[in-house]
């Protein structure tokens, strides 16, 4: 009752050892947190490799909004900033702006966090949109072109791994596996990012919004742990 499918799929050594669909399946899937992953953290990487910050970069130095002086990129990209895992944005942020007078808005909201002095890692969206704002200076772009550059880079083959900015459906809904009938919304939500914040914000974010296939998640997953062992997606392809 929980969920009408699910699909799993498993690699090990980058071998395929468990491909599983039960119940309804669909060709696309929200990714929710996965963004993190496949894209914030990757973009931060990237960056990082060509020089753009370092290990004891803070906020401020990109952000001077910022009001925490002493937090580092990589205690947002680690979840150890203090900041609280999540909190309601979308009802605070006014959704007649447009889609930069949003975020700009959030940058406000922000500046209001409680903010506790971090004695464990506390998972934390929060921390994950800080680094959207970070993100944008170290590329000096918007998100979605850091996405398609980061795309074009790394995951050229990965076709179904897409935002929908705007919040607009990029196939037919009935493609995508439905969330919640979300009562902020009013409507099950199919094809449209699950989080509220994320889908105030227009649909792109550095927490939450990618979307893809089953079959990306897991090439994405093996390309990185490529990267990772020195060797090539060519490799790991001939294995599986």
């Amino acid at each position: 009752g929980a969920a009408p499918g699910v699909q799993v799929q498993v690699h090990q050594q980058g071998r395929k050892i468990c491909d599983v669909s039960v119940g309804d399946t669909y060709a696309y899937y929200d990714l929710a947190s996965l963004t993190k992953a496949i894209f914030t953290a990757t973009a931060m990487m990237k960056a990082f490799d060509e020089g753009k910050w370092t290990l004891t970069t803070k906020v401020v130095d990109l952000l001077p909004w910022f009001p925490h002086k002493d937090v580092l990129l990589v205690n947002c990209l680690t979840h150890t900033a203090g900041f609280p895992w999540w909190m309601d944005f979308y009802k605070h942020i006014d959704l007649n702006r447009d889609v930069p007078g949003r975020w700009k808005q959030l940058s406000e909201l922000i500046r209001e966090v409680p903010r506790e002095k971090p004695e464990k890692a506390v998972y934390s969206d929060i921390g994950f949109m800080v680094l959207a704002f970070c993100l944008e200076q170290l590329e000096q772009a918007p998100l979605q072109e850091i996405w398609r550059r980061l795309k074009e880079s790394f995951y050229p083959r990965l076709a179904t791994l897409e935002f929908h900015p705007d919040n607009k459906v990029l196939h037919a809904p009935k493609l995508y596996a439905p969330t919640e009938r979300c009562p902020w919304r009013g409507r099950m939500i199919q094809g449209e990012v699950h989080d509220e914040n994320a889908w105030a914000l227009g649909g792109v974010s550095t927490h939450a919004g990618l979307f893809g296939s089953i079959d990306d998640v897991s090439w994405a997953g093996l390309f990185l742990r490529s990267q990772l062992l020195g060797i090539s997606c060519i490799q790991v392809k001939l294995k599986t």
